[in-house]
């Protein structure tokens, strides 16, 4: 097996611990960006050309996988730049729905924007709290994390199904 702490020269310095702010370069990732960085030098626009087929093939797989239209997928660089490119989309008079604890690029992302938003805590009646608020509150969009960000759990996928026919809306 590979020895990964010799693939991040970092972690000789010292103990990383910010990787959620800024994740450590590998060396096969800065050889590798190296070799796209000198491919898009010889060849300019061509590159992107090439590239091109790579990023719909994914765009389809994506699709495919959530029964969605390829022209529904986007792909970005990271989860804060597209839930932030979503949420700027909306109008603020939308009503948000959002785990309590969830991911904070996410929370950010809706609270910086000045949605109405409530909160459902993460706790053992996670699913009646949840389906509870969504017929008081009348959310026009539930965003959430599948795995939440501080405990670790997962929401079931049938779950995410009974909660899709159980309301009206959902994003």
């Amino acid at each position: 097996m590979k020895n990964l702490r010799k693939e991040f020269p970092i972690v000789d310095q010292l103990t990383y611990l910010n990787t959620a702010y800024s994740g450590p370069l590998s060396i096969g990732l800065v050889t590798h960006r190296r070799a796209q960085d000198q491919q898009q030098l010889m060849n300019a626009s061509l590159y992107r050309h090439e590239n091109d087929t790579l990023f719909d093939s994914v765009k389809r797989t994506v699709a495919s996988c959530f029964g969605a239209a390829n022209a529904s997928v986007v792909l970005t660089q990271n989860f804060s730049v597209g839930i932030n490119t979503i949420f700027n989309g909306l109008s603020t008079s939308n009503k948000i729905l959002l785990l309590q604890d969830d991911y904070p690029a996410m929370q950010i992302a809706v609270e910086s924007k000045g949605f109405c938003t409530k909160y459902v805590a993460w706790d053992d009646n996670l699913k009646e709290n949840l389906k509870k608020t969504i017929d008081q509150y009348q959310p026009n969009v539930f965003a959430f994390s599948i795995v939440h960000y501080i405990s670790g759990a997962k929401i079931a996928a049938d779950f995410l199904k009974d909660l899709k026919k159980h309301i009206q809306i959902f994003f």
